[in-house]
C-alpha cells in the first residue's frame, strides 16, 4: 500500500526530482565550474591537518550520498515503515538509469558505478532517518491519521 502525499511533499519531491535530473542529467560534470576553488579548498584543508585521504574522491562520493538522501526519506515516507528498505531498491534503479544515461547519451559525462553505489548509501540512508522519526504510518501498517495525511515532519510532532 502506498500512501498518497500531501501537497506540500508533493512539492518537495517534485523539487527534490528536478534538482537530482540537473545534476545527474547536466551535460559536462557538475563541478566543473568550481573545479578550481574546490582544489585550493581541498589543498587549504590540507595544509591544515585534515588528512591527505578527504579528496575530491572523497568529496564527490560525499555529495552523491548528500543528493540522493531526500529522495530515500520521501520514498520512505510513501510506504509503512517496515518497507522502509523500498527507497535503496528504489534508490539503486534510479541511479542505475542516470548512469546508464549519462553512458550513452551524455558524452560529456562519466558513468561511474562508484556513483551508483554512493547514491543508493544516500537513499537508504534517508528511508533509515524517515524510518526513525516515525513517517506517517502506524506500526500497523496504515496512515497514522484519518485522513492519510499526517505531517510527521510538523513542529508539533517534534516537541513530543
Amino acid at each position: 500500500m502506498v500512501r498518497r502525499l500531501g501537497r506540500g511533499e508533493r512539492i518537495v519531491l517534485v523539487c527534490v526530482l528536478v534538482g537530482m535530473a540537473l545534476v545527474a542529467f547536466w551535460p559536462t560534470h557538475v563541478d566543473r565550474p568550481v573545479a578550481p576553488e574546490l582544489s585550493a579548498v581541498l589543498t587549504f584543508l590540507h595544509h591544515h591537518g585534515v588528512p591527505r585521504w578527504f579528496d575530491y574522491n572523497t568529496v564527490q562520493f560525499s555529495a552523491n550520498i548528500i543528493l540522493f538522501m531526500p529522495f530515500g526519506a520521501l520514498v520512505a515516507s510513501m510506504f509503512p515503515r517496515s518497507l522502509w528498505w523500498s527507497s535503496v531498491a528504489l534508490g539503486a534503479s534510479a541511479s542505475f538509469l542516470i548512469e546508464f544515461v549519462q553512458e550513452e547519451f551524455l558524452h560529456g559525462r562519466t558513468a561511474d558505478p562508484g556513483d551508483v553505489l554512493s547514491n543508493t548509501i544516500g537513499a537508504a540512508v534517508g528511508g533509515l532517518l524517515a524510518a526513525a522519526a516515525g513517517g506517517p504510518w502506524s506500526t500497523r501498517g496504515g496512515p497514522s491519521s484519518s485522513t492519510g495525511t499526517s505531517r510527521w515532519w510538523s513542529a508539533d510532532r517534534l516537541r513530543g
